[in-house]
């Protein structure tokens, strides 16, 4: 299974347990917390034992490009608290359409 998370560490976290491929995006900001998180979930030890593939974090600003090499289909593309700024809904709408185009029935899930 192949998803994209925006902005939910949470739910990145859980969809990694569970045998995902997770591309998880987030702010320049504050990549450098999210990379510590999921080290702190996901030691060495933990992903060698299970088996598991550790999630690529990258910056994605919403209405900019995504990257070429993060362009695949998705079979789900996951958001949450991301729509709380309207003014964003826009921009977040042309990335959304972007992660989504490919995909024949590419499951979105977004929570406020």
């Amino acid at each position: 299974v192949h998803v994209s998370v925006l902005v939910c560490l949470a739910v990145g976290l859980t969809l990694t347990a569970l045998g995902a491929e997770v591309y998880m995006t987030d702010l320049p900001n504050v990549l450098d917390l999210l990379h510590h998180n999921i080290k702190a979930c996901f030691p060495p030890s933990v992903v060698q034992e299970h088996g598991l593939t550790m999630p690529v974090v990258e910056a994605l600003s919403w209405g900019e490009p995504v990257p070429e090499e993060r362009r695949r289909v998705y079979d789900m593309v996951v958001g949450s608290d991301i729509t709380y700024d309207t003014e964003k809904c826009v921009l977040l709408r042309r990335t959304l359409l972007e992660l989504c185009r490919e995909g024949e029935g590419v499951a979105l899930y977004l929570g406020h």
